[in-house]
């Protein structure tokens, strides 16, 4: 079918193409070779100039996000909203840049580097949305309702992982900046279509959002051009005519809804579109495309990657979760101590652990076997889940050893609620009658802690001398 397309694409084409060619043979040939060959090469030349100026100007730009979304200060300070950090790490590139603004997740700005006294305002909700909906946002655009500029925002990632803001760059597109890109060249930059369309495709981003069109300022070529042009107008604008009209309508009917969905494909496997958006935009193109052939096909693509991001979201949460009891896991425990202990080490934080040993638990796998063991697990699992506070942090460590971690809290204050936790257990029944106590060893971490290894041995220690001491009990 394709073939057949093609053949029918090129024979409409070709008729009239002959025909003007027979006819205007002697002044194409001369226009080609004597005028437009030297007038194109030199603006071809001029025009990418231009664009290599611009695309260097967007390099720039980029780097600074790059640079400014990978630094840890600049994270934890969206983080906590810290506009003073922001603005002394914003006022570090406003030498190349114009308008650098920090906002929360939410569209908040918490900074202008350009302007430190100046937020807490929002941005506007169809601004907000975009660049949620990005990795990276390129646009042309106005913001603070100022003049036009070229606009490159992204995501700053927690950890690679969790948005907590968003970066934009602006620099304006001022009489100095176009004279700058546009020095040495018969060409000016507009921001309508004069002539050609301007598009950037740099490191998987397109500058689409707005267009840049070339005008040419000194056209002195036109009016030699003119009496060939007069000459060749007529046939032209016929087999224009012709041509736009054949291949309209066969490409209307065969080709663009192909090419849609292609298009759609091509970002997801360029990255520039997230597995859950080609959820969406495959389930839209198949509404939209419902009675054409090319709906089986994005169809199966929408069910593909629906089930793929099934199958990504259950695999992340079973590599945090316990099998058994369904809290948190070992890697995830980790992870969370990893992320306080730099906040305190930062912040001249605090934070306590509690490591939780079920006392002579080998004695009720032996006598009750390993599945009233498992049970046991489960249920004290459930209890001191529902025991502790919304900002701690509880999973399972290994075997009958559960640790519970306590953000801004002291040892004595852990203790307390280590001590709760002890007396509940001891006063629960579990399955087949049974009643187990629980030792309990706590560590707080601080400012003059040496280390994480330090904090989770000095609370293993806790824990064995509780053991040593008769177990069911709590040492900090």
């Amino acid at each position: 079918m394709k073939r057949n397309l093609y053949y029918k694409i090129f024979f409409v084409a070709l008729i009239p193409i002959l025909l003007i060619s027979i006819i205007n043979f002697s002044q194409i040939e001369y226009f080609t070779q004597k005028q437009l060959q030297t007038i194109e090469n030199t603006n071809a030349i001029q025009r990418v100039m231009i664009e290599n100026r611009l695309k260097k100007t967007l390099t720039l730009i980029q780097r600074d996000l790059d640079i400014l979304t990978n630094a840890y200060e600049v994270v934890e300070a969206v983080k906590y909203n810290d506009n003073d950090v922001l603005s002394i790490w914003g006022k570090k590139f406003l030498s190349t840049n114009d308008k650098i603004i920090f906002t929360d997740i939410h569209g908040v700005i918490i900074s202008r580097a350009h302007d430190e006294f100046k937020f807490g305002d929002t941005l506007k909700p169809e601004f907000l949305n975009a660049l949620q909906n990005n990795q990276y946002y390129s646009s042309l655009k106005s913001i603070d309702d100022t003049q036009l500029a070229l606009l490159e925002a992204k995501p700053i990632k927690q950890y690679g992982e969790l948005v907590v803001g968003y970066i934009i760059i602006a620099k304006h597109l001022d009489a100095a900046f176009i004279n700058e890109i546009t020095k040495g060249t018969n060409y000016t930059i507009t921001t309508s279509n004069k002539e050609t369309l301007f598009s950037i495709h740099l490191n998987n981003i397109t500058y689409n959002e707005g267009t840049l069109g070339f005008e040419l300022i000194n056209n002195t070529q036109e009016k030699d051009l003119e009496s060939v042009k007069n000459n060749i107008l007529f046939y032209t604008l016929l087999l224009i005519s012709v041509l736009i009209i054949s291949l309209y309508q066969v490409i209307k009917k065969h080709l663009i809804a192909y090419s849609d969905f292609a298009q759609i494909v091509e970002h997801f496997t360029d990255d520039k579109i997230t597995l859950k958006e080609l959820i969406k935009q495959s389930d839209s193109f198949t509404k939209k495309h419902r009675k054409h052939e090319i709906s089986a096909i994005s169809n199966t693509v929408h069910t593909m990657a629906k089930q793929i991001d099934k199958t990504q979201s259950n695999l992340e949460l079973l590599s945090q979760t316990d099998a058994l009891t369904n809290i948190s896991n070992r890697r995830k425990l980790n992870n969370i101590l990893n992320d306080l202990t730099r906040q305190a080490l930062r912040y001249h934080t605090h934070f306590s652990i509690m490591i939780i040993d079920i006392d002579h638990f080998k004695n009720i796998n032996d006598e009750f076997g390993h599945q009233a063991g498992d049970e046991v697990l489960k249920k004290l699992a459930n209890k001191l889940s529902s025991h502790i506070r919304e900002s701690d942090y509880f999973g399972r460590y290994g075997g009958e050893e559960f640790v519970i971690i306590c953000p801004n809290s002291t040892s004595v204050e852990t203790i307390l609620l280590a001590e709760k936790l002890r007396a509940s257990t001891q006063n629960t029944e579990f399955c087949n009658n049974i009643k187990v106590t629980i030792s309990i060893g706590v560590a707080e971490f601080n400012e003059h802690s040496l280390s994480l290894e330090e904090l989770i041995r000095q609370a293993d220690k806790n824990l064995y001398k509780a053991k040593r001491m008769g177990r069911n009990q709590v040492i900090g």
